[in-house]
């Protein structure tokens, strides 16, 4: 496993963001927003292996020295290492709340029927695929070259719309 996510985080980590890149604010938000899934991989593999690390160990000392399984309290020490190793499904959505916006306005979206939990507009925002985007009225260039190197002209003298991402 250890193997698994290690292969994941460095490939997302070495390679580029797709796209064009000459909106650099974008770009810097894509980057941005990979190092934090990373981050947040890293703690969740991490979380996992603390957890089942006691459980893997107790099951190979356990192989090696028979006699330890005699022993007079071994058996709070297995309860106390299994419910260590299986209590690592809850820590991952307790890392992803604490790490991922979205997830925690995911969390407040669904559970908004609690009387203690409030939505906000914030929330659903939030939760927009794609990011949400902000109308800004500007006049369009009259003549403006392309990605590809074409040039294109635009004849209209009204104003057009321009998405942000924010």
């Amino acid at each position: 496993m250890f193997i698994a996510y290690s292969a994941i985080g460095l490939t997302l980590w070495n390679n580029a963001v797709p796209g064009d890149h000459t909106n650099i604010v974008y770009y810097q938000h894509q980057i941005t927003a990979k190092k934090k899934f990373v981050r947040t991989m890293v703690a969740v593999v991490i979380t996992f292996a603390i957890c089942w690390f006691p459980y893997h160990l107790y099951f190979i000392v356990g192989s090696i020295c028979k006699e330890i399984n005699k022993k007079k309290y071994i058996q709070q020490v297995y309860l106390a290492v299994f419910f260590l190793a299986m209590s690592s499904a809850m820590y991952s959505p307790i890392i992803y709340c604490c790490l991922n916006q979205r997830f925690r306005s995911g969390f407040r979206m669904a559970f908004q029927c609690c009387p203690f939990i409030k939505a906000t507009e914030r929330d659903k925002l939030n939760l927009t695929y794609p990011s949400p985007v902000q109308k800004i009225q500007r006049d369009p260039p009259s003549n403006f070259q392309t990605s590809t190197g074409t040039n294109m002209t635009n004849d209209k003298t009204s104003s057009s719309n321009i998405y942000l991402i924010v």
